[in-house]
Parts: C-alpha cells; sequence; structure tokens
C-alpha cells in the first residue's frame, strides 16, 4: 500500500476533479466515500481501481486489499480524507469507481420494466430513486438528458450502493423510447388530468414508468410518446407528491403485481 501525504498528488487532484461533471465524463469514472458503498464497489472489482483510506481501517480492509492486488490501494491521513471527501464526516475511506458499462439493447427483454426519468435536478431524490428501483427490482433506470448527473457525489451516496447493482441509462432520447415501442413496450407516463388509477394498471408486461419532476412534470416530447396514463389517488387538498415518493408507490406495485404474478 503506498503512502500519500500532499494535496499536490496526482492521485489526490483527480479525486478532487471528480466532484465536476466534466472530469467525470472525461475519466469515465466518479468518486464515492463511505464504508458501505465502498464495500459494495469492492464486490465489483473490475470497477473499483483506486481506495483511499485511513490508518484505523487498514485492518477492517485487510482482506479485501489482498484479495484485489489490480486495485491501487492508498493510505491517507484525516486532512486529505477531508480534502476529497464533500461530506462534513468522511468515515474513513473513499475510491475511484469506473462506471458501468452497459447497452440498453442489452437488457431489453420481455416482460421487463424500466423507470424513466425526466427533469429530475434534486439528487437526493434521483439517489433514493435509484435505491427503491433496485429494491424493487426494477430492469433498469433510464434518464434523459434533463437530469441531474447519477454519478454526482451526492446522488451516488443517496443510492447506498444501489448505483452498482441496476443498469442506469443516461441520455436517453425519443429514439430511444421508440425503440422500446418496437421490441413491444408500452410506455406508460403519470398525469394528474386523466381519471385511471394506477391501481387499475396491469404491471405485468413490458413497461416502461415514465416519471417527471414534482415541479416541471414529464415534458411534452416524452409525454406525445406515451400509449397509457396514469395517476395515484390522493387527497384533493394535496397538489402533488414529491417524485421520489411517487415513485416508491408505483414501483412497489409493479413489484408486487409481478412477484404475484
Amino acid at each position: 500500500m503506498k503512502v500519500i501525504t500532499s494535496k499536490d498528488n496526482k492521485e489526490i487532484k483527480l479525486a478532487y476533479k471528480l466532484r465536476n461533471k466534466k472530469t467525470r465524463q472525461q475519466e469515465n469514472a466518479f468518486f464515492i466515500e463511505g464504508k458501505k458503498i465502498v464495500e459494495e464497489a469492492l464486490k465489483e472489482t473490475k470497477l473499483t481501481k483506486k481506495v483511499f483510506l485511513m490508518d484505523d481501517l487498514v485492518d477492517e480492509f485487510r482482506d479485501y486489499i489482498l484479495e484485489n492486488p489490480q486495485i491501487d490501494w492508498y493510505n491517507i491521513d484525516t486532512n486529505l480524507l477531508n480534502h476529497i471527501c464533500t461530506t462534513e464526516t468522511p468515515q474513513g475511506i473513499a475510491a475511484i469507481v469506473q462506471k458501468p458499462e452497459c447497452s440498453l439493447i442489452d437488457v431489453i427483454e420481455a416482460n421487463n420494466i424500466f423507470l424513466l426519468l425526466d427533469q429530475i435536478a434534486d439528487p437526493g431524490n434521483l439517489g433514493s430513486i435509484i435505491r427503491t428501483a433496485w429494491a424493487m427490482k426494477v430492469d433498469g433506470v433510464l434518464l434523459t438528458p434533463g437530469n441531474v448527473d447519477p454519478f454526482s457525489p451526492k446522488v451516488v451516496r443517496s443510492t447506498m450502493g444501489g448505483i452498482f447493482k441496476i443498469p442506469v441509462f443516461t441520455n436517453i432520447g425519443i429514439q430511444h423510447l421508440r425503440l422500446l415501442k418496437d421490441k413491444g413496450y408500452t410506455i406508460a407516463c403519470t398525469d394528474l388530468r386523466t381519471e385511471n388509477d394506477f391501481y387499475n394498471v396491469d404491471f405485468n408486461q413490458s413497461m416502461v414508468v415514465v416519471m417527471g419532476s414534482e415541479a416541471s412534470g414529464v415534458s411534452r416530447e416524452v409525454k406525445d410518446e406515451c400509449q397509457l396514463y396514469f395517476k395515484i389517488p390522493i387527497d384533493e387538498q394535496v397538489d402533488s407528491l414529491n417524485v421520489a415518493i411517487a415513485c416508491g408507490i408505483i414501483i412497489s406495485e409493479t413489484f408486487r403485481q409481478r412477484r404475484n404474478s
């Protein structure tokens, strides 16, 4: 294990720069911090490239260190860890991880269900949705260009490891929705104006569930591609639900139906 003592070290500089979206795109990598998510990343050994940890965690992670000599392991102190991390109280370990590579065409199978998110700007919401989609056995999360970067530090933390467990596809456009329709998928969208409650929808089919932000909703060009519309029935005095909550309600129903089929 190498010891790093200076902020001028190239690995420390890279870890710090990965909080920037442009750097993440250039390096095809992202930064993670915290024991739980680093352990999840270490299970995906082909993705984990560099790990930074403090002295008091070396013994705890010794088996990982010995079993993964292909990973670059660095011992750093509290000051350097605070420098590269974005949380106020880092947990003593962080890592640089390669972005998972997967093509949408590779996961298009009969009876799969995808969640498409349009214009979700809040990192905490997106991270929570990815985590819930993982828990509810959604087959993939599709993101239009208007969404926050799923590999930003706050989104990644909010997924609690889900970013490694479920395929997340960015820059999804109309051409991808049309491809899915050609493959037999139904594009279903939330719409407050419809009378069709989502409890009446048969989710046990090849489907893309489309959700938009609480502020902007689903964009017109995406909505125009949808074939089915539904809503969550709520009290008339409530205007709307937080998008992460709404997603959780809907995909828990998709999970219930598909598990019982």
